[in-house]
């Protein structure tokens, strides 16, 4: 009868002992699943991924959160450039009480793609500095504009302007927008001088997701074969080459 209730005095005195003295937990560490996911298939890489104009080899733009007492992060990055085709590499890393994840998705982007349509050529998939695996890209669908939806009667957005904030290191300029759904409150706060979609902060509820860090001297992350730049490299126009573009850091 003794062991039937063993189990509930060894919870007991692992709830009442102070933290420094508990027994560490396992962490899962979930970067090959996600990997073998998208190199069998399951998952693909998208048709599209959002870049400024006149891009440059070793721009990075690094977003993060600690929200929920998860640390997360997000890095985009022209690893490579030649001509109008870009190696576009995309870092997530995930660090969390029980779980961790970290891995690197890169896309060969096709700079000339008309605004609105596929500029994913080819992807890969790796851990940090080792050798990627070539994916599958997501096939774009025929008509890929998005439908224009009527606005949920409660659903009230606004747009308005927002000036000289400083977070990464940089001064920022923009559009806040806010979407607030009944008692539920979201804003986007987009630089009008950023890379990558110009995302430097981003709020819903208690979760906040803001700028940690840009720059221009990223290195490539994977380890990218030398000719990964190849296979019809669409010409380039002479009226149009890549610029700096490069926003003001704070001192």
């Amino acid at each position: 009868m003794a062991f039937r209730f063993l189990p509930l005095v060894c919870l007991l005195l692992l709830g009442f002992a102070p933290d420094d003295e508990r027994p560490a937990l396992p962490v899962t560490d979930t970067t090959d699943a996600t990997i073998k996911a998208y190199t069998e298939g399951e998952s693909r890489a998208p048709y599209f991924v959002q870049l400024h104009d006149k891009p440059v080899a070793g721009q990075f733009w690094e977003t993060g959160s600690d929200s929920y007492d998860i640390d997360s992060s997000t890095r985009w990055q022209v690893s490579k450039l030649d001509g109008r085709v870009a190696i576009v590499e995309q870092q997530l890393k995930v660090d969390a009480e029980m779980f961790k994840s970290d891995y690197v998705l890169a896309y060969r982007v096709n700079l000339d793609a008309e605004a609105g349509t596929p500029n994913v050529t080819k992807a890969w998939i790796g851990k940090p500095g080792e050798d990627p695996t070539e994916i599958t890209v997501q096939e774009a669908p025929a008509d890929i504009e998005q439908p224009k939806d009527k606005p949920a009667e409660d659903l009230d957005e606004t747009i308005e302007d927002f000036a000289a904030i400083k977070l990464g290191g940089g001064t920022w300029a923009g559009k806040l927008y806010t979407r607030v759904y009944g008692k539920e409150i979201s804003q986007v706060w987009i630089a009008s001088e950023g890379w990558f979609g110009g995302i430097i902060k981003v709020t819903a509820g208690d979760y906040t997701n803001q700028l940690r860090a840009f720059g221009t001297d990223a290195e490539p992350i994977l380890k990218l074969p030398a000719d990964i730049l190849k296979d019809s490299t669409p010409k380039e126009d002479p009226k149009d080459v890549p610029g700096d573009g490069e926003p003001a850091k704070d001192d």
